[in-house]
């Protein structure tokens, strides 16, 4: 296996491990697209809103989905 492609498979198990939401990374906006049943641009507003770290991300849709159902997409 080529070097390159460990340390790729090795910096996507450490971004995940470590709890960050990387916006970059599709799946992760889907996931919490689908998650919290909101659009892709509220996850992206929640990303640049928190950071990174995913407990915020969460946090914040959270905050954003209770009650307001009516304007989730």
């Amino acid at each position: 296996m080529p070097a390159n492609k460990t340390k790729a498979n090795d910096r996507a198990t450490d971004s995940r491990a470590s709890g960050k939401a990387a916006e970059e990374e599709n799946f992760e906006v889907t996931y919490l697209q689908k998650k919290f049943l909101v659009s892709r641009q509220k996850v992206e507003e929640a990303m640049k809103a928190t950071g990174n770290n995913r407990q915020l991300v969460e946090a914040y849709l959270t905050k954003y989905t209770t009650g307001n159902t009516s304007i989730l997409l």
